[in-house]
């Protein structure tokens, strides 16, 4: 398997995963919502959606755009990475909040508790912490070589082979 088919399978294996990850929040947000009236839970995995569905829009965009749109120290890449660090700090906020409210009122671990949507926060925190990986990575020294130079950042005819050769200079043998 060449390298080109390798990343291409990993590429569909992750975004399957997102899928299934989506879904199984989806079916969590659906069953605490309308079996177990338990809103905190699912407002909490309804979140998670969102933050999946961005996760997935982040990893399908090429890098070089994802650049363009937020490039280092601009505002936009401050804005973003901002507000996302607050929904993970008032995810996980609102989950201790959640977990003191179970303990207060001597909940044990049942579907209808604090203590499921003290979960559903801690994930919603999770996947908001998530989708700034992909901006927070996004230096000139980790972008791939097809980004560098739809960028103006590297020389299409210096940029180095795998043997570390300049690609016009390879001996013919």
């Amino acid at each position: 398997m060449t390298e080109a088919e390798h990343k291409k399978r990993n590429f569909r294996l992750r975004l399957i995963l997102y899928y299934i990850f989506a879904l199984a929040y989806l079916a969590g947000a659906l069953d605490f919502g309308i079996e177990y009236h338990n809103y905190w839970a699912c407002v909490g995995f309804t979140l998670v959606l969102f933050f999946i569905a961005l996760r997935m829009v982040l990893f399908v965009t090429p890098q070089w755009r994802l650049y363009q749109i937020f490039p280092p120290c601009s505002f936009a890449r401050a804005a973003y990475q901002s507000f996302f660090l607050a929904a993970c700090l008032a995810g996980v906020a609102l989950g201790l909040w959640l977990m003191a409210r179970g303990i207060q009122h001597h909940q044990s671990w049942t579907a209808d508790s604090y203590f499921c949507g003290m979960t559903g926060m801690w994930m919603w925190a999770k996947w908001a912490y998530f989708v700034t990986v992909p901006i927070y990575d996004l230096r000139e020294d980790t972008l791939e070589e097809e980004s560098l130079i739809m960028l103006g950042l590297a020389d299409p005819l210096k940029v180095m082979s795998e043997n570390n050769e300049p690609v016009n200079e390879k001996c013919e043998v």
